[in-house]
């Protein structure tokens, strides 16, 4: 009888010490799969900061051929401010700011958009 106590002692102890393994495993995968994968790095930020200048320099090339051509500048300046305006609020959340340092450029932005805009229409209703 003494000999099948040692016994299922030896295998509770076996046990406990495999439940412990088995606990701490356990535990250093959920901390390793708690903190999720980042998508945003700083190679992908630089990259889409330089495509959004890149197309910003487009858009400008396509105001100064317009220009060139012919065109009104004020009719190519509300065609064309919008985009940029777009471009540049894009721009500015990409490279990274933080929302107080946005707030006012935002604002200044809005304004010019909200001045070409009204003063398009005010120049047709006269």
């Amino acid at each position: 009888m003494s000999s099948d106590t040692n016994r299922v002692d030896t295998l509770i102890a076996l046990l406990n010490n495999q439940l412990d393994n088995l606990s701490q495993a356990t535990a250093q995968n959920v901390i390793k799969n708690s903190v999720p994968p980042t998508i945003w790095t700083s190679e992908l930020a630089v990259t889409l900061s330089i495509i959004i200048l890149i197309f910003g320099v487009i858009v400008f090339g396509l105001m100064a051929f317009l220009i060139n051509k012919g065109h009104e500048a004020n009719d190519v300046l509300r065609v064309c401010s919008l985009p940029l305006i777009i471009i540049s609020a894009i721009f500015l959340i990409v490279v990274g700011y933080s929302q107080q340092q946005i707030a006012p450029v935002m604002g200044l932005l809005g304004t010019v958009a909200g001045y070409l805009l009204g003063n398009s229409k005010s120049r047709s209703k006269s």
